[in-house]
């Protein structure tokens, strides 16, 4: 795996100390950040089937590992936070997905 790759491995030790890092703490209360978490997080879901059929080989190294990291960090944000971010996400538009 490269080295750029790795921070999409959501088995990787290091997502768990860069998630737990005191620098980045801060992106778990920052409602704007956990919006954009969650539009990629449903556009992926969204788009799992497609993306899959499409090039598995793509999925299995780059979308799925960016679900699976989304899907981790979205775990540790407080659901106050949550509710206010899911009404923003509504809102943002994504490029399409490939």
């Amino acid at each position: 795996m490269k080295n750029s790759d790795k921070l999409f491995d959501a088995s990787n030790v290091g997502v768990d100390q860069w998630i737990n890092c005191d620098a980045q703490r801060i992106w778990f209360h920052d409602v704007d950040v956990i919006a954009d978490w969650i539009a990629w997080e449903t556009a992926i879901k969204e788009a799992k089937n497609e993306l899959l059929f499409s090039n598995p080989h793509r999925w299995e190294a780059y979308w799925e590992p960016r679900l699976l990291k989304y899907q981790n960090m979205l775990t540790i944000v407080s659901s106050t936070d949550m509710r206010n971010a899911r009404v923003l996400a509504k809102k943002i538009v994504l490029p399409p997905l490939s």
